[in-house]
């Protein structure tokens, strides 16, 4: 049986699917209203503890966390937020991909799905510039998992 153990409101215009998070912290990808990082020691009683916003408003699509760094999907590319301070989520490096929508960090490799491009795998090593390795062409990807 499932069952509810704690809830937020988060303020949003429309939540658009992402959430990521390692430990203590998530993050949620919130369309419009940006990318929000949470608090979840205490899981009963979570607490939203900073927010980001695209510098641009455009929408945050994705999010995947892996140790400090977010990997934010928008219409423009690939964003990595530095959470090294999770109160203040600053934007380290953007990275044109496409139109991107979903994102998935395994290891030393994003995954980004492109609604123009499929699947598209970077390279994280220098996370501050990831770097192309390939593609797989699809009509249009919209989520990775």
């Amino acid at each position: 049986m499932v069952r509810t153990v704690g809830q937020l409101a988060l303020r949003c215009i429309r939540a658009h699917g992402g959430i990521g998070g390692e430990d203590t912290l998530i993050c949620v990808a919130l369309a419009e209203s940006g990318l929000v990082v949470v608090n979840v020691a205490d899981p009963a009683n979570p607490v939203e503890i900073g927010h980001w916003k695209h510098p641009s408003g455009y929408a945050i699509n994705g999010v995947a966390v892996s140790g400090t760094r977010a990997y934010c999907t928008s219409a423009y590319g690939l964003r990595v937020i530095s959470l090294d301070n999770p109160a203040v989520p600053v934007q380290l490096r953007a990275y044109p991909t496409g139109y991107s929508i979903g994102v998935v960090v395994r290891g030393d490799y994003a995954y980004v799905a492109t609604w123009d491009k499929g699947l598209t795998i970077y390279d994280l090593r220098d996370s501050l510039n990831p770097s192309y390795l390939s593609r797989c062409v699809t009509d249009s990807a919209r989520t990775v998992c």
